[in-house]
């Protein structure tokens, strides 16, 4: 609808977007902003009942958490 179409103009310009600055505070803005992005779009396909998509999205939440899991050697962990 209408509303949504603030949310799908932000989520094509973060798609056609490139990280020209490449130093981590610049990567860690973007990420963030890509992040609350993602969540926009999950409220909306919450909103919507879109099951699938809500799905992946969950799918993709559990992958991002799986990649940053730190796993300690023997004896260094807790």
């Amino acid at each position: 609808g209408a509303r949504d179409e603030p949310l799908a103009g932000a989520l094509a310009r973060a798609g056609a977007g490139a990280d020209a600055d490449v130093a981590l505070s610049a990567l860690d803005l973007a990420n963030a902003d890509l992040r609350r992005l993602l969540i926009a779009l999950h409220e909306t396909v919450e909103a919507r009942g879109d099951t699938a998509l809500d799905a992946e999205i969950l799918a993709l939440y559990r992958a991002m958490a799986h990649a940053r899991r730190l796993e300690l050697p023997a004896g260094l962990g807790a």
